[in-house]
């Protein structure tokens, strides 16, 4: 075998292993942090005053994880807003993304038994007396 033949044999391995990574990197799933990003983005602002809102509250709604489900404590604040949303964001999978309409009320419980284990990072919006409020917290299923 020849230098010619050689080198015609180390360029056509080097095509074909980046053509196989080209394919591999193609078929790879990418989720982005959410489908709407850029709406969210241009509200960010919006987002960061329902933040420093929330920050104003006696205490903040905060999730204890157990073998049952997740326990909802929400301050008594809460007890009067409106649109009391709860959205489960799993950053590893946005197919394992939940959303939970809440009741205004002390304490309650949500069942986890179709969550995967990982990350969530718990997203709390509501609205009392014409203020946007935000808070988030991670918990980790296991």
């Amino acid at each position: 075998m020849n230098w010619g033949w050689k080198i015609t044999a180390v360029y056509v391995t080097f095509v074909i292993g980046i053509l196989t990574l080209v394919f591999k990197a193609r078929s790879e799933r990418v989720d982005l942090v959410s489908t709407d990003y850029y709406a969210q983005e241009l509200a960010y602002s919006q987002r960061l005053e329902a933040q420093r809102n929330t920050a104003t509250l006696s205490a903040v709604p905060y999730a204890v994880l157990n073998d049952d489900g997740v326990d909802i404590m929400l301050p008594s604040e809460c007890f009067a807003a409106t649109e009391l949303k709860l959205h489960v964001y799993c950053p590893s999978n946005a197919a394992h993304d939940r959303n939970y309409t809440l009741e205004p009320k002390p304490q309650q419980q949500l069942s986890t038994s179709e969550w995967m284990n990982g990350i969530y990072i718990l997203k709390w919006s509501f609205r009392i007396d014409d203020k946007n409020y935000y808070y988030e917290q991670a918990i980790d299923k296991k």
